[in-house]
């Protein structure tokens, strides 16, 4: 009795001295043996049931592959680089670039040529609408209006003259505009050539020319009407020029300033 005492406190005491140790090792060789059946076979074991008998049955692990192609939107392939998908704004524009230009095409002649039979400054123009001068180009001064009832510069010269009466041209020229002004009533403008623009104001509802029509020295571009803005001063043509977009005397313009 004893005896048997002793050897049980004997195993308590080795116990409690090396069964940390006991338990220690029993893990690691527990982690070895699972680690050596997982990597060496590659298997889950597995445990299934059958009836009243068990078994341990060992199942090859699934084989998982990502499929790439599934992570890319609708439509585009896999490796697919999105710098080379073409940009819609880019293709416009290169053909932009690339298609030629389509000019439109000239129907009405530009400009009147110049040559030696229309050099602003000198007298080779006739007088549009008589002789007979009844108000004078003002350069920039002011002067009053009867009309208006104000205070204005005269930008033109005023030819006396009887409605109805034809109205020239004072060289050749090329018609660059035809409109009617609430002031000035119905207007013809002519480039005749020299970077000289005629303005002719006061003209009847019956023009002659056109836009782009090709007029000659003398040629009739309508006859005399009425000017609104200087009614009072009678039946008259109101004669403006323009050389290089800048108002100009007339008379000057024309070679005539003396006469």
């Amino acid at each position: 009795m004893l005896n048997f005492n002793k050897k049980e406190s004997r195993v308590k005491l080795f116990l409690r001295k090396n069964g940390l140790y006991i338990a220690l090792a029993c893990c690691l060789v527990a982690s070895g043996t699972a680690a050596w059946r997982y990597l060496g076979t590659g298997n889950i074991s597995t445990v299934q049931e059958s009836g009243t008998d068990s078994g341990i049955v060992t199942e090859k692990a699934p084989e998982y592959t990502q499929n790439w192609d599934e992570t890319l939107p609708e439509g585009e392939e896999a490796g697919a680089n999105k710098t080379d998908v073409p940009d819609e704004r880019e293709e416009t524009e290169t053909q932009a670039q690339t298609e030629p230009e389509t000019e439109e095409e000239v129907t009405e002649p530009a400009s009147m040529v110049n040559n030696e039979l229309n050099t602003p400054y000198q007298s080779f123009y006739m007088m549009p609408c008589g002789t007979e001068i009844i108000n004078d180009y003002s350069n920039g001064e002011m002067v009053y209006s009867e009309t208006m009832d104000d205070w204005r510069s005269h930008n033109g010269v005023d030819f006396k003259a009887e409605k109805g009466v034809s109205v020239k041209a004072i060289n050749d020229g090329i018609v660059t505009n035809v409109y009617t002004d609430a002031l000035w009533g119905n207007v013809v403008e002519i480039d005749h050539g020299g970077k000289l623009v005629a303005k002719y104001c006061g003209l009847g509802a019956d023009v002659s020319v056109q836009k782009g029509t090709e007029v000659k020295m003398g040629d009739e571009i309508g006859v005399l009407g009425d000017i609104p803005c200087e009614s009072k001063l009678g039946n008259h043509l109101h004669l403006e020029i323009r050389i290089d977009s800048k108002i100009v005397d007339p008379l000057a313009a024309m070679g005539k300033a003396e006469q």
